[in-house]
């Protein structure tokens, strides 16, 4: 949840997207040290917006489905990656 990131539905004026793009950057280049091994992670992100103008604001639950729709969007596209809900 990423409070106070949503200035509209829109990837160019929703701070979401390149918070979570940042996130992935620096997870992958950041290795893990196990005790007998260097681990290389990557992180899958997908955002859900609640637009605060709708007639009918959304509940966490749609929220939360939402977001996992895109998660498994960005997985599908490569993995390591972000999606954004597709603009209507």
């Amino acid at each position: 949840m990423l409070p106070e990131t949503g200035r509209g539905t829109d990837p160019d004026s929703c701070e979401a997207l390149p918070l979570a793009q940042r996130i992935c950057l620096t997870v992958e280049q950041y290795p893990f040290q196990l005790p007998h091994q260097l681990l290389q992670v990557t992180v899958s992100a997908g955002i859900s917006i609640r637009d605060p103008h709708a007639a009918v604001a959304l509940d966490s639950a749609t929220l939360f489905k939402r977001a996992d729709e895109q998660l498994y969007r960005a997985k599908r596209a490569g993995r390591n990656r972000c999606a954004f809900p597709e603009r209507p």
